[in-house]
């Protein structure tokens, strides 16, 4: 009878054993385990694109993709982003969060090019992302503020479209003034990536080495309190000291409400 028992208790054990020793033998159970593992990888990639996605804005459509100010239709691939949560969620400043978004767009469309201007898997978008968040963190800048006691600001819109050489012309003579000479250049536009304008400085033979660059890229729907606003802007003052004296030069006509800060209203002679 005492066999009997332990026979009873010892084929279950037994089965038991054999039953778990199989399952670790078993080819296909490790791949079960990697299928697993690459699912939970897949969605945790796919979890952290949709937490990127938060920090992006949408894209205008092409067609409404326009300055009224102006004039002109801004340059399409760009990508915008959402102040208010970068700022929140990485602790950056107004400028910081400006050079974030010139920065990622530089790096953006040099990689676009390697995929003849396609698009960029996502993954690429988060390396860049994060790349970004690293130079920033680290005080690094595409536009730097010029030391000068004077800047002068030259809204180059109007240029760009007409080309008109003559327009062109009287700028670059002002430039090579005395009186324009007091102040350190800086174009700045509503439409066109910093790309575009060092193509218009080249073609029309200005001395690009010396003329510092606010592009569209450093515009956004978000003003320097973290509030939305209907139109895209940027304030001047937060690039520039208290000291510096700021000169914007527009074309005759309405004061555009894109350049925000005490910059005074300046014109050139006709």
């Amino acid at each position: 009878m005492l066999n009997l028992f332990r026979k009873f208790i010892f084929i279950p054990i037994f089965f038991s054993l054999f039953f778990t020793s199989c399952s670790s033998l078993n080819p296909f159970s490790s791949d079960k385990e990697k299928n697993a593992s690459y699912s939970k990888h897949i969605i945790g990639e796919q979890y952290r694109s949709v937490a990127l996605s938060k920090f992006f804005l949408q894209e205008v459509p092409e067609w409404l993709n326009f300055s009224e100010s102006g004039q002109c239709k801004r340059e399409h691939k760009l990508k915008f982003f959402n102040y208010e949560k970068i700022r929140q969620n990485f602790g950056l400043d107004y400028p910081k969060a400006v050079h974030f978004q010139n920065l990622y767009n530089v790096a953006y469309r040099i990689n676009l090019k390697k995929t003849n201007g396609q698009f960029l898997p996502q993954k690429e978008e988060e390396k860049i992302f994060f790349e970004t968040l690293e130079k920033v963190k680290a005080n690094q800048s595409i536009f730097q503020s010029p030391a000068y006691p004077v800047v002068n600001l030259f809204w180059i819109d109007n240029l760009v479209n007409r080309a008109n050489k003559r327009d062109i012309s009287k700028l670059k003579r002002f430039l090579s003034s005395r009186k324009g000479g007091r102040g350190y250049p800086i174009f700045i536009s509503l439409c066109y990536s910093k790309a575009s304008i060092q193509r218009f400085l080249k073609e029309n033979r200005f001395e690009n080495g010396s003329i510092k660059i606010m592009s569209l890229e450093m515009f956004s729907i978000y003003n320097q309190k973290n509030k939305k606003v209907p139109h895209f802007s940027i304030h001047l003052d937060s690039f520039f000291s208290k000291t510096q004296k700021l000169n914007l030069y527009i074309p005759r006509g309405r004061i555009p409400r894109e350049f925000n800060g005490r910059a005074k209203i300046q014109y050139l002679a006709r």
